[in-house]
């Protein structure tokens, strides 16, 4: 993915095309994360990674919106996907 950076079981990235959300689930991936606002997505992604198996949690925000309450959203998503892959974008 555009931007990969990898730290520990988490993994922070640009947007993900199609073909690489349907192949999280074979590289370990459980969770995504999507931190985009809706505006900034062409369609939703949220079907498209859940069709490829994979748990999903929107958290939106930008660097000039961001508070705690994102960041617990993020960690509380994060913490649910025991065991797994966790892709951040």
């Amino acid at each position: 993915m555009k931007n990969e950076g990898r730290i520990g079981r988490f993994v922070v990235a640009g947007q993900p095309t199609d073909e690489e959300i349907r192949a999280l689930g074979e590289r370990g991936f459980g969770m995504v994360v999507n931190v985009r606002l809706d505006t900034e997505l062409e369609e939703p992604e949220e079907p498209k990674v859940r069709a490829a198996g994979l748990a999903y949690a929107s958290v939106p925000y930008t660097h000039q919106t961001l508070t705690r309450e994102h960041v617990q959203r993020v960690r509380e998503a994060a913490e649910a996907a025991v065991g797994s892959e966790v892709l951040l974008h």
